[in-house]
C-alpha cells in the first residue's frame, strides 16, 4: 500500500490505529501489521509511537538495512523527520512491551482483575459513578420529545439524547471519572497514568483532587513541551508530572510504577487498549448513558423504549446506549447504517448531501486497504460482540429519509440534525409511522447539532445567504 493512500488525521485514522495496536497485542511479531501501524503513527505524525514501531521492525528483520520493511521505515522516517539512526539504536534496545506480555505486568492485571471482580459484584460502583457523574458533570444530559415532529411524522413518539450538548469525549469522562472511584472505593491512596491522550490525564488530575486523592501523570518529553497549558492545568490541582525521556513509553512508566507500588497505586488507562478487566470496566462505566435513558423515559413517556436508534458500526454511538438493554427483549436495539448514497460516483455528483457521504465511502475503503490481511473485523470489537449476540440489528437509511429528517427536524424543532444522525432520524421516522402512538423511539445524537451546517443549507436548497 502507497503511503499516501493513508486518510488525514480524523477520527477514522485514530480508530485505525486503536484496531491495529490491539491486534497486536495478539500478534505482537507480525511485521505487517508493524508497518501498517507505523504508517498510521506517521500520517498522523506521531513521532515517538513511529519509532517505538520502528525499533520492533528493526529487531523483526535482524538489522538488515536491505529488507523491504526497513526501506519502507527509512522513508517513511525521512517524510516523519525521524532520524533513522535514531532508530537503529532505538532497535538495538530490544523488544518494545506489550501490556501483560512480561510476568510482572501480568501479575499486577491479573491482581487488579481479582479486586474489580470483588467490587462488581456490588452495586456501590455504579452507584457512585452515577452520583460523581450528576454532581461533576452535569449529567445527565438531556432527552428532547421532538413532539412536533412526532405528531407531524405519524405514529411512535420521537425523542433525542442530546449527547452532543455534553460536548467531545463524553465517554472517556466516564470511562476515566469510574476508575478514579473505583480506585477510592477499593482503597488506593495514589491513581497514576501514562496515556498518550493527555485529556486523560486532565480529567484523573481533577477527580482525584475531589475525591482526595494523590494522581501522578507519567508524559512524553515532547508532548509536554507541545502541551504546555495541559501540564499548568494538572499542577495547578497537585498532580505531580514525570517527564519520560524516551528509552520508555509513558504507559510503560506508569505500569512500571503501579507494579512496584501495587497497593497503594491504581493505574487509569481510560479508553485505551489494555488488559482485563478494564475492556469489561469501561462497559460498565459507559453503560451510564443507557441507565439514563431507562430513567428519563419512564419520567417522560411513563414507559421503557421501544426502540432505541443510533448510528451505524463505525462509530462508538451504541456503546453505553445498548448495553443496559441488551436483557431486555421488550426494546429494540438498532444501529443504522449510511449505505445508500455511498456507491453514488462523486465525480459528476453536485449534490452536496451526497458527497458528503462519498467522502465516509473513500475513507471506508483506505481503512479496508489498511488493514487487508489483519484478520481483524472491519468494525469494532463491541459491534462483532453485538452482531453475535444478535439482539442488535443492522438497518440500512436512505438519503430520501435523511432529507426528510432534516427538513422536518428544521421547521418543526428549529434543529439542524448532522447529516450522519439524520440518516438514523430517518430511519427511525420511517419505523416510527408502523407503530403505535403511545410507543417510544429514542435516538442517540452524539454528533454537534450544526457541525454539517453548510453542507445541509446545501443539500435543503440554500446554497448561499
Amino acid at each position: 500500500m502507497q503511503h499516501d493512500q493513508i486518510g488525514g488525521q480524523d477520527a477514522l485514522v485514530e480508530e485505525l490505529e486503536r484496531m491495529l495496536s490491539e491486534q497486536l497485542l495478539l500478534n505482537p511479531d507480525d511485521l505487517k501489521l508493524r508497518l501498517r501501524l507505523a504508517r498510521v503513527h506517521a500520517q498522523l505524525k506521531r513521532k515517538d509511537a513511529f519509532l517505538g514501531e520502528a525499533q520492533v521492525v528493526y529487531r523483526l528483520v535482524k538489522g538488515e538495512k536491505k529488507h523491504p520493511a526497513l526501506i519502507q521505515i527509512a522513508d517513511l522516517a525521512s517524510k516523519l523527520g525521524v532520524d533513522a539512526e535514531l532508530i537503529s539504536k532505538r532497535g538495538d534496545a530490544g523488544h518494545q512491551r506489550r501490556l501483560g506480555e512480561d510476568q510482572a505486568s501480568r501479575d499486577y492485571f491479573l491482581h487488579l482483575e481479582e479486586r474489580y471482580r470483588e467490587l462488581s459484584s456490588k452495586a456501590s460502583l455504579v452507584q457512585a459513578l452515577d452520583r460523581v457523574l450528576l454532581r461533576n458533570f452535569n449529567r445527565p444530559s438531556s432527552l428532547m420529545h421532538a413532539q412536533r415532529f412526532s405528531d407531524s411524522n405519524g405514529g411512535a413518539q420521537i425523542a433525542l439524547k442530546r449527547e452532543d450538548l455534553m460536548g467531545s469525549g463524553s465517554k472517556l469522562v466516564m470511562a476515566v471519572t469510574g476508575q478514579v472511584v473505583m480506585a477510592r472505593l477499593l482503597g488506593y491512596k495514589v491513581v497514576v497514568t501514562g496515556s498518550q491522550n493527555l485529556r486523560t490525564g486532565v480529567l484523573m488530575a481533577s477527580m482525584a483532587a475531589r475525591l482526595g486523592l494523590g494522581a501522578v501523570v507519567y508524559v512524553n518529553e515532547r508532548l509536554a513541551t507541545q502541551n504546555s497549558a495541559a501540564i499548568l492545568h494538572m499542577r495547578c490541582v497537585g498532580a505531580r508530572i514525570e517527564s519520560v525521556d524516551g528509552r520508555q513509553t509513558a504507559r510503560d512508566e506508569a505500569v512500571d510504577d503501579c507494579i512496584r507500588s501495587e497497593d497503594h497505586h491504581f493505574l487509569v488507562m481510560g479508553v485505551d487498549a489494555a488488559p482485563a478487566p478494564f475492556p469489561e470496566l469501561n462497559q460498565q462505566l459507559i453503560s451510564a448513558l443507557g441507565r439514563e435513558v431507562r430513567s428519563q423515559s419512564q419520567a417522560m413517556f411513563k414507559r421503557t423504549p421501544d426502540l432505541l436508534v443510533s448510528r451505524g458500526s463505525n462509530t462508538a454511538d451504541a456503546f453505553g446506549f445498548f448495553d443496559p438493554y441488551l436483557d431486555q427483549s421488550g426494546t429494540r436495539l438498532v444501529a443504522v447504517e449510511a449505505r445508500d448514497t455511498l456507491q453514488a460516483d462523486s465525480g459528476g455528483d453536485k449534490d452536496p448531501f451526497k458527497r458528503n457521504v462519498q467522502l465516509s465511502a473513500s475513507q471506508l475503503q483506505q481503512a479496508e486497504t489498511i488493514l487487508e490481511g489483519s484478520e481483524y473485523p472491519a468494525v469494532r470489537r463491541e459491534h462483532a460482540k453485538y452482531k453475535d449476540s444478535g439482539r442488535v440489528e443492522y438497518a440500512k437509511g436512505s438519503s430520501s429519509d435523511a432529507q426528510a429528517a432534516l427538513k422536518g427536524f428544521a421547521r418543526d424543532e428549529g434543529l439542524i440534525l448532522p447529516i450522519r444522525t439524520a440518516y438514523a432520524v430517518g430511519w427511525a421516522a420511517r419505523e416510527a409511522r408502523e407503530m403505535g402512538k403511545e410507543q417510544v423511539i429514542i435516538v442517540n445524537m452524539v454528533e454537534p447539532y450544526d457541525k454539517d451546517l453548510r453542507d445541509v443549507a446545501s443539500a435543503l436548497g440554500y446554497a448561499s445567504y
